[in-house]
């Protein structure tokens, strides 16, 4: 029998059925990616037609189940757009790197120094567009209303002379709504107020038919800077805007630019959560001068790490590195000694950045070291260089060369996508021929009694490949409790330690803590700051997750021993291809494949709610924690006045105290339980919609002649099988 390895994914071999470059005169246009998806919906809006005609006999629901079956893949969607998350400090230069990957210098706000982009922006292409459009979301009216409050203490607490972010995020968030005189109103005033009039409560929507009239035209809506005298960003909970497409690849992309400040919104910061584990590539994006600063490096790597090891589709990561075509002038006073330095500094930047990525990310992100090929990729790109070379304005280097590594992402984007589509293109060709099979039974009277037989041997094999399922999960629970029993001992162990660091936390005359200590307890746990998340849960769960970091990034991630491999074993040693191929002559052969390809599709679906689930899982420690200090932050979000802060202080430390011995009891069982959840979920799924299948292909008395005549259609699916090289489909 092969080995797990070797038969890893083996109907999922990564050739496109068709894919063609034509030249045309001065530059290349793409064909379509793929034509056998197309080919595939064709044959089944073909069959639906054909069993139209084909009335359901009284008792006999087959040809009901089978059109419901190519109902649902002719609807099937397999062009999901994929999200790739833009993180990185304000400043950076990531809104001029969206910018130059959609070749539109003004669509998004970009400048030097002076930070323009304040919230988290999608923007897609979109082939049906003539115009670029923008949607304005905007926060409801008591949630700006409760960061008002918030915002007015901050000011009014005890200001010290240089002031803080939070103090200063306030006072600039009230100028843009309100204008300078917000700063000295109070709460009550500026509620009364007639700015804003009225209220955004509803979607805005505009549309221009030049990137930079829509830039305007939005730009008090996503602009922190100078250029407009009324700013409405701070009321803003996101942007989506759409362009019209000149690249196949990035139509099936969505960019988001996630705002490197801190936010005290808690829908706003939910939402960028959110966004963050839906993106199936990540790019930490920082100005070349400071990538290698270590501490802040390591900061956002870490942080972006363990929200994306906690759930979610992310399967690569990017560091890009902006603003490459900067060198000190000392080492360029001539041209090509200008393009040899930054040549050398590009590529030793590079090679440090990559070890880092390597080191951290083994920690914080991976099962199983030899599993990080062509996860990790370091870019050095000039958004300025790259618009200039467009442009035909003068550049200092040429488009391949290492300080313009656009094109290189531009590349990357298109391999994800073709993978993407590769893997959508092949489950929905495998499942449609498992489909139509069903329908070329042989018109002869079949034995009755061989097709129960085969019922009843398959419905034990089923059982017995979920046993060995339900066998490896039983083992990660038992792993998982272990080291959570280990993990509880050192997280009461280090309660001490959390209060004196976190709570306690040791700064200058304790300048602007206070602040950021009470926007935790706003916010349930956790604030969001511009240097990264702050986050006391986490913190106090930090022993668990670290006990059990291995066991957890083995299961659910690309290793050896995750899921998704067990997946693999499972519809391997059900019917295997030894198996199916003794059925080759048999006239049940085509009920067979439908079974085989129905199991198929229900893993591959089931791996698809495993990425979220696991994020469930993974924050429950955290979720449990935060559920047990509620009434804490509640009670110290409250408090004001003289004395305020060391309150907030002792509040939090007599709740963690109270609790110790019993909340991190409390998070092992909601992990193990909400572990256990999906075990009988997975196991139910595959047993109760196995047996439906099996049911529906083996459990038929006759095939009369009403079958219609799908010989073309069948034909056709099969040369996309053997296009697709889908073994299963032989």
């Amino acid at each position: 029998m092969e080995s797990s390895e070797g038969r890893k994914r083996k109907n999922e071999i990564d050739i496109p059925c068709s894919k063609k470059k034509k030249k045309t005169k001065g530059q290349e246009t793409e064909e379509p990616i793929y034509s056998c998806g197309d080919e595939a919906r064709k044959c089944v809006s073909d069959t639906l037609k054909k069993l139209e005609a084909v009335s359901d006999r009284e008792g006999f629901t087959f040809f009901k189940d089978i059109k419901e079956k190519l109902l649902v893949l002719k609807n099937k969607n397999l062009t999901d757009k994929m999200y790739i998350g833009v993180f990185g400090k304000s400043g950076v230069g990531k809104s001029f790197l969206i910018n130059a990957l959609l070749d539109e210098e003004f669509l998004l706000p970009s400048g030097s120094g002076e930070a323009c982009t304040s919230v988290l922006i999608e923007v897609q292409a979109d082939t049906n567009a003539t115009n670029y459009n923008a949607g304005i979301e905007f926060i409801s009216k008591s949630e700006w209303e409760s960061d008002l409050r918030f915002m007015k203490d901050m000011i009014a607490d005890e200001a010290t002379e240089d002031g803080d972010e939070l103090e200063d995020m306030a006072r600039e968030k009230i100028e843009a709504v309100y204008g300078s005189k917000g700063i000295n109103q109070s709460y009550n005033e500026l509620l009364k107020s007639q700015t804003p009039q009225p209220f955004p409560t509803t979607l805005k929507i505009f549309k221009d038919n030049q990137a930079s009239d829509l830039s305007k035209a939005i730009g008090c809506y996503i602009r922190n800077d100078g250029s407009f005298p009324q700013k409405y960003w701070p009321l803003v909970k996101k942007v989506t805007i759409s362009l019209p497409a000149s690249s196949k690849y990035l139509d099936r992309i969505v960019l988001i630019d996630l705002p490197g400040s801190g936010d005290i919104n808690k829908e706003r910061d939910e939402m960028w959560k959110t966004c963050l584990s839906k993106c199936a590539s990540v790019w930490i994006v920082n100005d070349i001068t400071r990538a290698l600063n270590g501490k802040e490096s390591i900061h956002i790597l870490r942080n972006t790490f363990r929200i994306i090891a906690g759930g979610g589709e992310c399967c690569n990561i990017a560091y890009i590195c902006t603003q490459t075509d900067r060198i000190d002038p000392e080492q360029s006073d001539k041209q090509k000694e200008k393009e040899a330095a930054i040549g050398f500094r590009n590529q030793k930047y590079k090679e440090k950045i990559q070890e880092l990525l390597d080191k951290e990310a083994k920690k914080c992100l991976l099962g199983d070291e030899e599993e990080s090929e062509n996860v990790f990729n370091v870019y050095t790109v000039s958004s300025q260089e790259y618009m200039n070379i467009r442009k035909g304005r003068t550049a200092i280097m040429k488009e391949n060369d290492t300080v313009q590594e656009l094109p290189l992402l531009h590349e990357h984007i298109r391999n994800m996508v073709i993978q993407h589509s590769q893997k959508a293109e092949k489950d929905y060709i495998t499942e449609v021929f498992g489909v139509l099979s069903c329908l070329t039974f042989s018109k002869l009277v079949q034995v009755a009694e061989f097709n129960s037989e085969l019922s009843v041997l398959l419905k034990n094999e089923l059982d017995k490949v979920c046993e060995n399922l339900v066998t490896f999960l039983n083992d990660v629970s038992e792993n998982l409790e272990s080291c959570l029993k280990d993990g509880v001992v050192e997280a009461e162990k280090m309660c001490i330690k959390i209060i004196s660091c976190f709570i306690y936390y040791k700064m200058k005359n304790f300048r602007g803590y206070h602040r950021t200590l009470k926007a935790v307890c706003r916010s349930n746990g956790s604030y969001s700051s511009s240097k990264g998340p702050i986050d006391l849960n986490y913190t106090l769960s930090r022993p668990m997750y670290t006990s059990v970091n291995k066991t957890f990034l083995q299961t659910f991630r690309n290793s050896r021993s995750s899921i998704n491999i067990i997946f693999d074993n499972v519809l391997y040693d059900f019917i295997s291809s030894e198996r199916l191929n003794k059925y080759k002559s048999s006239k049940v052969y085509p009920q067979v494949v439908f079974v085989k390809t129905e199991l198929k599709r229900i893993l591959s679906e089931l791996e698809k709610e495993i990425r979220y689930i696991k994020k469930s899982i993974n924050n429950s420690l955290s979720d449990s924690i935060k559920k047990i200090m509620q009434p804490a932050y509640e009670e110290a979000s409250k408090i004001s006045g003289t004395h305020a802060f060391k309150k907030i202080q002792k509040t939090l430390e007599d709740r963690i105290v109270s609790s110790q011995n019993t909340m991190f009891q409390r998070a092992k069982e909601e992990m193990l339980h909400r572990f256990d959840d999906l075990k009988k979920l997975v196991n139910n799924r595959i047993k109760e919609k196995m047996k439906e299948s099996i049911t529906l292909a083996l459990n038929q008395s006759e095939v009369d002649e009403t079958f219609p005549d799908i010989r073309d259609e069948f034909k056709t699916i099969k040369k996309c099988c053997k296009d697709l090289q889908i073994t299963m489909c032989e």
